[in-house]
């Protein structure tokens, strides 16, 4: 993918830190894209009736590390499509229910 102006990529120098990690970014990840791709995880929870707890359907790595393209390329299509504004995506309830929808009929 082209770099965009939005990530903030200074020829490959440290400018931040990750939200949910704190691991060493070498590029900004909008929060209008992340949280979409996030939330489309919570198809993976379940209540656990006997126990009252919520626990995972399917490993959540697992998946992201087998829809991980999809579900970005979705993402960056559809920001792509809208005027490349990240802040529109994230408040665009349609990616939304399509990243949501990918991780839930993951197979």
């Amino acid at each position: 993918m082209e770099e965009k102006k939005y990530s903030g990529f200074k020829d490959g120098k440290v400018i931040g830190k990750s939200k949910f990690g704190q691991h060493d970014l070498i590029y900004k990840v909008p929060e209008g894209l992340m949280y979409p791709i996030v939330s489309a995880f919570r198809s993976l929870i379940e209540l656990d009736e006997d126990n009252k707890i919520y626990k995972w359907k399917k490993d959540p790595f697992g998946v992201w590390k087998k829809y991980k393209k999809d579900i970005v390329k979705k993402i960056m299509n559809f920001a792509l499509s809208i005027g490349d504004n990240p802040n529109a995506v994230g408040k665009d309830s349609n990616i939304w229910d399509l990243a949501y929808m990918t991780v839930r009929l993951s197979k």
